[in-house]
């Protein structure tokens, strides 16, 4: 779960879930990842699709125009 409170800007995994995450029988399903997105999301303080900081960078676009067609 990423940190909220006291834990602001923290990951909290168990082994289980890194292992199982990162092991090929896992699929698509990876909670490393999904947690470090939402810190990601977090690191302008709103949870609104993508941080204001990555919206300069060319590679954003794509993500950009998909959001707008949803």
């Amino acid at each position: 779960m990423v940190g909220s409170g006291y834990m602001n800007g923290q990951i909290l995994l168990s082994n289980l879930a890194l292992y199982h995450g990162f092991s090929k029988s896992s699929g698509k399903e990876n909670a490393a990842i999904h947690e470090f997105v939402h810190l990601l999301y977090k690191s302008d303080g709103e949870i609104d699709g993508i941080p204001k900081n990555l919206m300069a960078h060319e590679y954003s676009l794509p993500w950009l125009r998909m959001m707008q067609e949803c």
